[in-house]
């Protein structure tokens, strides 16, 4: 089959659909019989496991009162953060804008913003005189 031809029987498939009432396609296949496959996924399965204590050990506290370097150290080891999942978990408990979409190192960078930096930023700003 050439293009044109594909084209062609595209453009008549088309009106033939617009002519026909507007219902799910899949209705109209299982009314002429014919069973259209399920897509699978492929690749491994995502993982749904939000941990329930994402800081065996530690406290959110305790993360806060860390320096910026003992924070980003302890938010990189697998002994406290084995897997993405687990990143994404402790920043969407404390309420930080992270998704699993994020690379590991973005969510680590942000979490590390969020506790050590912005306070610090604030302390700054709130030791110069108003006015």
């Amino acid at each position: 089959m050439q293009t044109h031809q594909l084209a062609d029987l595209l453009e008549s498939l088309a009106q033939a659909c617009r002519a026909a009432p507007d219902v799910e396609i899949s209705a109209v296949f299982s009314q002429l019989g014919i069973e259209i496959p399920r897509r699978t996924r492929s690749g491994r399965p995502k993982s749904t496991r939000l941990p329930e204590a994402p800081l065996p050990g530690l406290d959110v506290e305790d993360l806060r009162k860390m320096s910026r370097e003992d924070l980003v150290a302890c938010l990189r080891s697998p002994r406290h953060f084995r897997t993405k999942g687990d990143l994404v978990a402790l920043g969407r408990s404390c309420e930080i804008a992270v998704n699993e979409k994020m690379k590991r190192e973005e969510i680590v960078e942000r979490i590390a913003r969020q506790f050590h930096d912005l306070p610090q930023g604030r302390q700054i700003l709130g030791s110069f005189p108003a006015g």
